[in-house]
């Protein structure tokens, strides 16, 4: 790489960069097919008070998101669910490592930029929740 840059590579305003440009991918995504269905669901089956907490880095602090288990393990605490009861739903393999660390039962659904990736030890792989209605994930995992 050396020979490539000239020895100019600056670490700090490479990440910058990659973080400005994923952030972008990510502004420019729309929601994946099948959530909003799920969340449709969630609510009829009387379950959707499970999805009134948003836990992000700020909560768990600097370097204690993915991959430790705070994330995932605070917002758990935080919802007063086991993780039995739990259920994971992830699109990048580094969130699946994670959940099976944490022993929640994960679901893979890649999004467009995961896609070619491998996702080894999800529970299930889906390349939309739309393949799968929460009920019959629900029926599954119980």
């Amino acid at each position: 790489m050396r020979f490539l840059s000239q020895g100019r590579l600056d670490s700090a305003s490479l990440h910058t960069r990659h973080r400005l440009e994923s952030d972008a991918a990510i502004g420019r995504s729309r929601i994946l097919p099948g959530l909003l269905e799920y969340t449709r669901e969630a609510k009829r089956l009387g379950i959707l008070h499970q999805f009134d907490r948003v836990v992000c880095a700020d909560d768990v602090g600097v370097g204690r998101t993915e991959p430790d288990l705070d994330l995932f393990l605070t917002a758990l605490n935080q919802l007063q669910v086991g993780r039995e009861a739990a259920i994971i739903l992830e699109d990048s393999p580094n969130g699946v490592h994670v959940a099976n660390r944490a022993g929640v039962y994960v679901v893979a659904v890649p999004n467009p930029v995961t896609s070619l990736l491998a996702f080894k030890g999800a529970n299930r792989i889906r390349k939309s929740l739309s393949d799968l209605p929460l009920i019959t994930l629900l029926d599954t995992v119980q």
